[in-house]
C-alpha cells in the first residue's frame, strides 16, 4: 500500500515558496489539521475496518459514481444537514476556468 510511505504526522509548514499562492493554500489546509470535526475512521484505516463498503466503492466507481454519491449523502446526513451542506471538494480547491467550488449549485451558491 502507498499509505505506508507517508508519515502520519501532519506537516508543520508548506514546502512551497513562502508567499506563493500554493504556500497560502497549503498553510490554510495545515491550519485545519486540528479540526475537531473528524470521522471516526480515517481513510488509511477504512479498508481494514469496513472492507465491504471499500471494495464495493472501489469496484463500482469506475463504471458509475453511485456508491460515492451514496456514501457522501450518508455522511452528510449523519454529521450535518444532509445534502444541504454539500460543497463541491469541501470548498478546498482553487477556482479553475469554469470549475468554481461553492458557486456551482452547491451550498455556497444557494
Amino acid at each position: 500500500m502507498v499509505f505506508c510511505c507517508f508519515s502520519s504526522e501532519p506537516p508543520e509548514k508548506s514546502s512551497w515558496k513562502e508567499g506563493s499562492a500554493k504556500a497560502k493554500w497549503d498553510n490554510r489546509l495545515i491550519g485545519m489539521a486540528g479540526n475537531p470535526n473528524q470521522f471516526d475512521t480515517n481513510l488509511m484505516d477504512a479498508p481494514c475496518k469496513a472492507p465491504l463498503p471499500c471494495c464495493c466503492t472501489f469496484l463500482l466507481t469506475p463504471c458509475c459514481g453511485i456508491p460515492t454519491c451514496y456514501w457522501r449523502k450518508k455522511a452528510l446526513e449523519q454529521y450535518g444537514n444532509g445534502m444541504e451542506d454539500y460543497i463541491c471538494t469541501q470548498g478546498m480547491e482553487y477556482d479553475c476556468c469554469c470549475f468554481k467550488p461553492g458557486r456551482m449549485g452547491d451550498k455556497g451558491s444557494m
